[in-house]
């Protein structure tokens, strides 16, 4: 019968260095339960506070294009949640941005990215 796995020590190098990166966020989640999800909010939080200038909002079409200048990858629920709306209205602006070539989607649904247009 043939294995399925190997045992090439540069394998079992980069599995024990998967292993130590796993141990190390169970022990960040014993330590606290939400570790993960406050994050997460601390990368939203961040793009939230990226699309005020001393405290004057910007108009919502500039502070998509703010965040998504930042991060491409970042998702409509993402998007809607670092700027206070709805998925759906954030949809919209994005829809009315790509009509006014402002914006287009490179690659896939799934895993393609938020091109800004200057």
């Amino acid at each position: 019968m043939k294995r399925f796995y190997t045992d090439q020590p540069s394998w079992v190098d980069k599995a024990g260095k998967i292993y130590a990166a796993l141990e190390l966020i169970k022990a960040s989640e014993r330590r606290n339960p939400n570790a993960l999800t406050l994050r997460r909010h601390g990368r939203i939080s961040a793009i939230h506070s990226t699309t005020a200038i001393e405290g004057n909002r910007l108009d919502l079409d500039a502070a998509v294009l703010a965040a998504l200048a930042l991060n491409g990858r970042l998702t409509r629920p993402d998007l809607a949640a670092a700027l206070g709306k709805t998925p759906r209205t954030v949809e919209r602006s994005l829809a009315k941005l790509k009509a006014a070539g402002r914006l287009r989607r490179v690659g896939s649904a799934k895993t393609g990215i938020w091109e800004v247009i200057p």
